[in-house]
């Protein structure tokens, strides 16, 4: 079966300039109020300030009042529709420039974090400018594709409760494409929660590749 969900009656999308520090934070404040967010965005150097994008979406009143608080909290300006639908399309389809700015030696890494992951001291041969989703819960990283920045970005997921995976290499990465998920250990929980899932899915390992433990 399908589920549909309904076209919400009202969207709006935020932006303004605002440290990473700052942007967790208060994202993680609204997070636990009863507020229309719908998507966030924060891109820019870790060490400093960057530009934060939010998306409302939901009854009408609701985006209305939420919008106007965020512009007198954190000085938030509003998109206009169609500036705000290319940004969030590019994002979708990682067409934004952070995206095709990366040297051919780098990949693009995934880190899937607790909530409250504050922000991350990188290794040093990754890139500072970031791209965090999601109220920091995903967070899109350029660096090497060498075993110790490897090891390293395992380790810092690791350390904050979540992990990561190699999502895309340059031209001259010559890895394989995708992080084996062996390389980030489950919990004996987790672990039996997967078997199950992989077994009820796909009972005859038709779709087995290799990269599940």
């Amino acid at each position: 079966s399908v589920k549909v969900l309904p076209k919400p009656a009202a969207t709006a999308s935020l932006r303004c300039m605002i440290s990473a520090a700052n942007a967790l934070k208060i994202l993680n404040e609204w997070a636990g109020q009863p507020l229309p967010l719908n998507a966030s965005t924060w891109i820019g150097d870790a060490r400093g300030e960057g530009e934060l994008t939010i998306r409302l979406a939901g009854a009408k009143a609701a985006v209305i009042s939420a919008s106007q608080m965020m512009q007198d909290r954190i000085g938030a300006t509003a998109l206009d529709d169609s500036e705000a639908d290319l940004f969030w399309r590019n994002l979708r389809e990682q067409q934004l420039s952070w995206f095709n700015q990366m040297p051919n030696h780098h990949a693009l890494w995934r880190l899937s974090l607790p909530a409250s992951c504050p922000v991350l001291e990188l290794p040093k041969d990754c890139s500072p400018k970031i791209i965090m989703e999601w109220h920091g819960q995903e967070r899109w990283i350029q660096g090497p594709a060498n075993e110790s920045t490897v090891k390293a970005l395992q380790n810092l997921a690791l350390e904050h409760g979540g992990h990561v995976t190699c999502f895309r290499l340059m031209s001259t990465v010559a890895i394989e494409r995708f992080t084996r998920l062996e390389s980030n250990p489950l919990t004996a929980g987790l672990e039996m929660v997967q078997k199950r899932l992989r077994h009820s899915f796909d009972p005859f390992g038709v779709f087995t590749t290799g990269r599940l433990p």
